[in-house]
């Protein structure tokens, strides 16, 4: 194995670990840190019917914070993904599965 080989190994392994920190700080509704696992250019799109492509770090959090608003709790899993990996530039698709509880505003989650 290269020393290019364990490099991309590297560089895969954190980006699976971004996208379980992602779903972890999400399900956790701390809502800075799920911001942080975006860069300040990155670009967003939560599926037909969602509001179409969010771009930017601040402007994806405002959108997570309002789809986060209606549910009381959720457990993000994440799914398939595809990372392409090219020297120091990473792009790729995730996906997560969100099974969540509706919550009634000012409601206070179950214990």
């Amino acid at each position: 194995m290269t020393t290019d080989d364990l490099r991309w190994l590297r560089d895969r392994i954190e980006i699976q670990e971004l996208l379980a920190r992602y779903c972890d700080r999400l399900d956790a509704h701390d809502l800075d840190a799920v911001a942080a696992t975006f860069t300040e250019d990155a670009r967003s799109n939560y599926g037909p019917g969602r509001g179409g492509d969010v771009v930017g770090r601040a402007a994806i959090r405002d959108r997570i914070a309002r789809g986060q608003s209606v549910f009381r709790r959720t457990h993000h899993q994440v799914g398939h993904s595809t990372i392409s990996i090219d020297g120091d530039t990473a792009t790729g698709t995730a996906r997560t599965w969100p099974p969540a509880s509706p919550s009634s505003r000012g409601s206070a989650p179950p214990p």
